[in-house]
């Protein structure tokens, strides 16, 4: 995907991985670990990686976030017949983003008006 070298964007799981990593490591002492600290965040998609995403970069204190999703929001409340919360499984984000928008807005809602 074109742009997608580009400073401050990453994988979801690239940054979860690396942050779960270094905070079972080191409690985040050592450093090894893409930090949302002052930053301005977008993620794009939902589902429990996304909301994994979201959690981890307030918790890291990002100046704002916003979270950008294809599907109409969940209702409220579960059904009767689903015991589990309704889980929205989403091809075409399996290449969902984690992006520090420092260096990417412009890229990111290109990305979003093609889809």
């Amino acid at each position: 995907m074109e742009g997608r070298d580009l400073k401050g964007i990453h994988f979801a799981m690239e940054f979860l991985h690396k942050n779960t990593k270094s905070l079972l490591d080191s409690g985040l002492q050592d450093g090894n670990y893409i930090s949302a600290k002052g930053k301005k965040v977008v993620v794009i998609g939902g589902g429990d990686t996304g909301t994994d995403c979201i959690g981890t970069a307030l918790r890291h204190e990002c100046t704002n976030l916003v979270n950008l999703e294809l599907l109409p929001e969940p209702p409220a409340t579960r059904a009767n017949n689903n015991p589990w919360p309704q889980v929205r499984i989403q091809v075409l984000l399996l290449f969902l983003f984690f992006l520090f928008v420092t260096e990417c807005l412009n890229f990111c809602l290109s990305v979003v008006q093609q889809m």
